[in-house]
């Protein structure tokens, strides 16, 4: 889907995925897998309405584009109100889990964790199709959950290697305008999961939304103009305890 060669355009097979990067979070808050952490609890800032990267032009050098789009990557990420609220409860007990963001994945590693004014978080490891982190609360039956991207190039926010970026002549992908790259690294990550038949499995669906370079013109004149963005339906299952290790 986002590979070099790909035309970043949305594909008609809606469960056509790329792989996702697995850097260290930009510019989210990092969490402490030996228990509380306040200053990852808080989390990243959201950025103010209407703030996005500067747009890319002709006349930069190939550095000076390449700086554009880390710029971009790392747009400050969703910050959940529920961050300066009163804590709200939650039944899942502090510990380790094992998680899948999308059918098609294996169980990784996810972590809850409670800060010292009561509110739980949930993480998603690096190695998930998404790698996530926020809020989870009781509500109506169910956990709800609000948070943020922490991959520094999430899934369906990067088009193209970054050699397409400082040299578009020697690769055919076209690299999705920064400012939906923005848009996409600061969105927010909402999801309800419910009790499975399964004891301690939790199940639920995130609507993500994935960028695509918008084409317009037929044959030799057909070229990338603008962006899209295109909901996505992935599963995601919680289920206590730590993943088993295979092989």
């Amino acid at each position: 889907m986002f590979g070099c060669g790909s035309g970043s355009e949305p594909p008609r097979d809606a469960s056509s995925r790329a792989a996702h990067a697995s850097a260290p979070p930009v510019a989210a808050a990092p969490s402490s897998a030996g228990g509380t952490d306040d200053a990852a609890a808080a989390g990243p800032r959201e950025p103010e309405s209407g703030v996005l990267a500067p747009a890319s032009t002709d006349s930069e050098t190939p550095e000076q584009r390449l700086a554009l789009y880390r710029a971009a990557w790392a747009t400050p990420r969703h910050h959940p109100a529920l961050l300066d609220e009163a804590a709200r409860p939650a039944r899942l007990a502090p510990g380790a889990y094992s998680c899948k963001v999308s059918r098609e994945y294996r169980l990784r590693d996810c972590r809850v964790e409670r800060d010292a004014d009561g509110r739980t978080f949930l993480e998603f490891a690096d190695g998930n199709l998404l790698a996530l982190r926020g809020v989870v609360y009781d509500r109506a039956g169910a956990l709800e959950f609000e948070g943020w991207l922490t991959d520094a190039e999430p899934f369906g926010c990067t088009s193209c290697a970054e050699r397409c970026i400082l040299d578009p002549a020697t690769c055919s992908c076209t690299p999705l305008p920064v400012e939906a790259i923005a848009a996409c690294v600061a969105q927010p990550v909402r999801f309800t999961l419910r009790a499975a038949s399964a004891a301690g499995t939790y199940r639920g669906v995130l609507v993500h939304q994935v960028y695509y370079n918008e084409y317009v013109g037929d044959g030799a004149d057909r070229h990338a103009e603008g962006f899209v963005a295109q909901p996505e339906r992935l599963e995601i299952t919680l289920v206590r305890g730590a993943p088993k290790q295979s092989g």
